[in-house]
């Protein structure tokens, strides 16, 4: 292995959890078996696999159920080890935007829905040039269901600890993107509490609901969600089609740093996008 599971982050731990949590059904595994032939001294108490699903295990541990990955799967752990040192070698861990992400984003309280669509032929509503990253599109209701590939329709149920806006922002190769959440822009308000944003599968208004999707980039995205009394004015413009500039992500990290902490606060998903002949 190249990667160093020794100083992995919580997101990077994340990536190994999702990468065996899809090998579990399709190998007739349950994570009993996986903890127990990775290391009998591993204590698997009653919130283990929640807590390695949030990343929130040592790095010592990471790196054994990592080994047990490379000696049972060796194809899967050949293409997490690429993605996260092609990743580890992407994200400037120094920037003031990553150590913000970093010490303030928590993996709670957001989750992503995947949606099932009925019929396959669709409105698209796109950008002036058709280039946006993660687009909102028409589509007819229908139920949810979990699995994220590429082309697959998606939204985000969210537990939103204030009343405001809701910024959201994606990672993916080394570039940051705004994703669009409403027709004015990538942004929407949120009442606190649960709720479903940009689309409610739970409600039938009779318009065609809008939904997002990534088409184009397989691997690792990681989801940033940003939730605050006030739009910050560097997010009010924000063009799903332009990439994020370095300097105003930082500008973002020190506004939010020194304000006050009941004012918003930050979440966050790490998501492999799969391709569609993907198992």
């Amino acid at each position: 292995m190249k990667f160093d599971w020794e100083t992995a982050t919580a997101s990077e731990v994340t990536v190994l959890y999702e990468a065996i949590r899809d090998l579990l059904k399709p190998k007739g595994l349950t994570w009993k078996q996986v903890f127990a032939e990775a290391s009998p001294n591993i204590e698997t108490g009653t919130n283990y696999e929640k807590n390695f699903s949030r990343g929130k295990i040592a790095p010592q541990r990471a790196k054994q159920i990592a080994e047990w990955l490379e000696r049972r799967f060796p194809e899967t752990a050949a293409y997490v080890d690429d993605l996260l040192t092609s990743v580890h070698f992407a994200i400037d861990s120094n920037s003031p935007w990553e150590r913000f992400i970093e010490d303030h984003g928590h993996f709670s309280n957001v989750a992503l829905q995947v949606i099932q669509l009925e019929e396959r032929s669709y409105p698209v509503r796109r950008g002036r040039s058709g280039m946006s990253k993660i687009e909102r599109e028409a589509a007819k209701r229908i139920g949810a269901q979990y699995e994220v590939k590429l082309h697959t329709r998606f939204t985000f149920k969210i537990d939103s600890p204030l009343e405001g806006i809701l910024s959201v922002l994606q990672w993916s190769r080394g570039v940051w993107w705004p994703i669009p959440l409403s027709d004015f822009g990538c942004w929407a308000p949120v009442e606190s509490g649960t709720q479903w944003c940009p689309y409610d599968p739970e409600q039938d208004d009779g318009d065609l609901p809008h939904l997002l999707s990534e088409h184009s980039e397989t691997g690792l995205h990681r989801l940033v969600f940003i939730f605050a009394r006030e739009l910050h004015p560097l997010l009010k413009d924000a063009d799903p089609e332009k990439r994020l500039d370095g300097n105003h992500l930082n500008e973002i990290a020190e506004a939010f740093g020194s304000a006050p902490k009941d004012t918003w606060q930050m979440f966050r998903l790490n998501v492999l996008f799969k391709a569609l002949d993907a198992p």
